[in-house]
């Protein structure tokens, strides 16, 4: 074991106002269809622009590769778990109209 393999490094801070994976999936969940743009953050450092959109019980996931992936909110939680997401604002695009038609 190397000297630095044994230290713990301490994370930088997320932006102010950054949200955790939980409270972004709860809001996806609740706005179904609508899909948002956020960026994704680890710790202080930005990792790229995601476009996240939830229908059912599955999360439609975009990073900057513009790779897909579908997950439900088990694997979004195990994916997302470590990271915050800040600047969260709809991109303009419904790809459900259930919310439209849902009662309040």
């Amino acid at each position: 074991m190397t000297a630095r393999a044994g230290r713990k490094y301490k994370l930088s801070a997320p932006p102010p106002g950054a949200l955790a994976a939980a409270t972004v999936l709860t809001l996806l969940q609740r706005q179904g269809g609508r899909e948002y743009l956020t960026t994704l953050y680890f710790g202080a450092e930005a990792r790229g622009e995601y476009r996240l959109t939830a229908r059912g019980e599955r999360v439609r996931a975009q990073g900057p590769s513009g790779t897909v992936s579908e997950l439900d909110a088990a694997r979004f939680s195990e994916v997302f778990g470590r990271y915050h997401f800040a600047e969260l604002r709809p991109s303009g695009l419904l790809t459900d109209l259930g919310p439209l038609f849902s009662p309040a």
